[in-house]
């Protein structure tokens, strides 16, 4: 389980090496999922089951943002050739960022829900084994 680290430091602090955790920009999950929240509502969560290129992108926008502020994340594809307005925002910022922490929170739930299906499959799994000898 991952866990979100915060170190505080006074402002005549240096910042150590190991205060800081590399991201990962890129792949290695099994689904991607694409969503957005406002101050009004959260939209739909889109699967995307290929790499999201320009145009997979638009029409992501024009189904699920229309009316929107995004959050300038520096891939914004092809948002310039539309009249979208765009909030800016702090790169990896998760404090500051409420989609980050709405992602959190699901990870959490999902992690935990699969612990549980684990731990019934194993269960599930012995009483078969007993039921067979």
């Amino acid at each position: 389980m991952k866990y979100i680290k915060k170190v505080w430091l006074q402002s005549q602090d240096k910042l150590k090496s190991d205060y800081v955790s590399q991201t990962k920009k890129f792949g290695g999950g099994d689904i991607i999922v694409w969503s957005c929240i406002t101050s009004r509502s959260v939209s739909e969560i889109c699967h995307i089951e290929t790499h999201l290129d320009n145009k997979g992108y638009r029409i992501i926008l024009a189904k699920d943002l229309f009316g929107t502020l995004l959050e300038y994340d520096l891939d914004l594809k092809d948002i310039n050739q539309r009249n979208i307005n765009i909030l800016k925002w702090p790169l990896y910022s998760a404090d500051l960022n409420p989609i980050e922490n709405a992602w959190s929170e699901i990870k959490k739930c999902l992690e935990e829900r699969l612990k549980k299906q684990e731990q019934e499959q194993e269960t599930a799994t012995k009483k078969e084994k007993l039921n067979k000898l």
